[in-house]
């Protein structure tokens, strides 16, 4: 017990004289963390700001156009400009061109008497009250739809874009379902006598598409963006150990540290379960100064304050198989890597590669099919998913004990690996 304890003294000593390291493994964390959660939440709220100018040329002066405006006008995410001063769809076009406006839409001289036109002549050719409509020639392509067009500049969202485009999509269908249910109402009148208020066909409710959190808690006041970022930029801080336990396993071989413990009867086992107890606490206590920053320094920033929902001691279970599983790698890393620049390179694209395929970067099903496939086996990825399932699905440890295990599992490889790995190279040194 007292080797063990002198040499964890010793990683320690290492830790703290090397005071780059130090900030490199206390500091970063929290400023990446800050500003990855930061950038994320002004994308959110970006998305729902109602400060995108949206210029409509309405040429219609009908239904349609009014209906459109009305409805762009009750969206929060644009703020109407109605190009009243313009004549043609060209001035639009224009506009969006010179960067004036990133979106117009113009509704194209007529639409309404064009749609009118059209229902009325499709249902009289279908329900035949229309002696001079030919069934037989007579198709739904012989009509011309007109066409509302949207102007959009090359630097525009795509999240913009697919709300304009979907919006407007939507508001044509219920124009054109208003207009169809008049026209019945008004061939009805006409053909069979009833008073005004008989034809009249009622109105209906839209089906409404209601969201529901799949959650114990699901109609609490948000999932934001600190729940999903604040564990990702975690585990991928921590993972980023493997660069100082690596490069401080290659430093003591090549000044001789290493050669003198083992001269002194100290086991390799008991050197990696020294290197194990130390950066387990160092990222335990990364772990802790990041909750603190998300319950302290957030709201004073304008972020949502990081809350766990009394998820606290698993959240700190995940950490602890996390940082067992990221030691692991640094060890493998730390035996094979002859020179510090060589493990600190390789750590640091390791641990990119393994974040980017592990949905800290991009959510995996967001990825191509192979990406996506292969996600899987990223352990960071394993943690990931840990977290998420008692953060924001407020799971038990059930379900979090596979993905801990993995963790453990991958930990204990690298050690063999690595136990393995230093006896061979030492019986290789022997001989020569």
């Amino acid at each position: 017990m007292r080797k063990l304890f002198a040499l964890m003294y010793k990683d320690i000593l290492l830790l703290v004289r090397d005071r780059a390291g130090v900030v490199f493994l206390f500091v970063m964390p929290l400023v990446l963390v800050l500003v990855m959660t930061g950038i994320g939440d002004g994308a959110l709220q970006n998305a729902s700001r109602k400060d995108i100018p949206v210029l409509v040329l309405n040429l219609d002066h009908g239904e349609v156009g009014r209906v459109v405006i009305d409805n762009l006008q009750e969206l929060d995410m644009f703020d109407v400009v109605l190009a009243d001063s313009l004549e043609s769809e060209q001035g639009v076009q224009r506009m969006i061109k010179d960067g004036k406006y990133l979106m117009g839409v113009c509704v194209p001289p007529n639409t309404t008497t064009a749609v009118q036109e059209m229902i009325q002549s499709e249902l009289s050719a279908i329900i035949g009250l229309d002696d001079r409509a030919d069934l037989e020639h007579h198709e739904v392509g012989d009509f011309v739809s007109p066409n509302i067009k949207v102007f959009i500049d090359p630097t525009m969202s795509n999240t913009f874009r697919t709300t304009m485009l979907t919006f407007l999509r939507e508001s044509s269908l219920r124009i054109e379902l208003q207009a169809l249910r008049t026209t019945i109402a008004e061939n009805v009148q006409e053909y069979v006598s009833f008073d005004d208020e008989d034809a009249r066909i009622p109105d209906f409710k839209s089906i409404v598409v209601d969201e529901v959190v799949c959650s114990p808690d699901a109609f609490r006041a948000g999932i934001n963006v600190t729940e999903h970022n604040v564990p990702a930029w975690t585990l991928f801080a921590i993972f980023f150990i493997v660069i100082s336990l690596a490069g401080g396993m290659v430093k003591e071989r090549l000044d001789g540290s290493f050669s003198r413990l083992v001269a002194m009867s100290c086991s390799y086992g008991l050197y990696l379960v020294s290197k194990i107890l130390v950066y387990e606490t160092v990222c335990v206590v990364q772990f802790l100064l990041v909750l603190l920053m998300g319950r302290t320094v957030f709201p004073l920033v304008g972020l949502t304050v990081f809350s766990m929902h009394g998820a606290f001691p698993l959240c700190l279970f995940i950490v602890v198989f996390c940082a067992i599983a990221a030691i692991g790698i640094g060890l493998v890393l730390g035996t094979f890597a002859n020179t510090q620049q060589q493990a600190s390179v390789c750590g640091a694209v390791l641990v990119v590669v393994l974040s980017a395929i592990g949905g800290i970067w991009v959510p995996p099903f967001l990825m191509p099919p192979f990406l996506n496939a292969i996600s899987g086996y990223s352990p960071l990825n394993w943690g990931l998913e840990a977290f998420y399932d008692v953060i924001l699905r407020e799971h038990g440890i059930e379900s979090i004990i596979p993905n801990c295990l993995l963790l453990l599992g991958l930990s204990v490889v690298c050690a063999i690996v690595s136990i393995i790995a230093q006896k061979s190279f030492r019986v290789r040194k022997s001989l020569t």
